[in-house]
């Protein structure tokens, strides 16, 4: 695959596996370019979803995410908590997500990876 010709067009389950392949081989251009590509999908809607995928990769768009989530957290764990359920089913043994209701309309959470 030469660099500049992958394209997601807008399919983040293939995105997504792209990326773990070029970061399995170490092809970092394409790692960048498929980060760029769902850089320009991230929303609220699917912060958490990204996140769970992204975590422990160390990459800008894993910092992008979780800077969305301080942000904004209260209102999207709120909003998937379900989402929040699966990452946490998903990655029980290396990740450990916790959140809880600390007070009225404000929601506390917790990421924890082990290493």
């Amino acid at each position: 695959m030469t660099s500049n010709s992958f394209e997601a067009h807008g399919n983040t389950d293939l995105a997504f596996v792209v990326r773990m392949l070029a970061d399995r081989y170490q092809l970092r251009q394409l790692v960048e370019e498929v980060d760029s590509q769902l850089e320009s999908q991230l929303s609220r809607e699917n912060v958490l979803s990204f996140f769970g995928r992204l975590i422990g990769s160390n990459s800008l768009l894993e910092a992008k995410c979780l800077k969305m989530l301080e942000l904004d957290g209260q209102r999207i764990l709120e909003q998937q908590e379900a989402t929040l359920d699966q990452i946490t089913e998903e990655r029980n043994k290396s990740t450990i997500i916790t959140y809880y209701h600390h007070r009225p309309a404000r929601w506390m959470y917790a990421i924890q990876i082990s290493t």
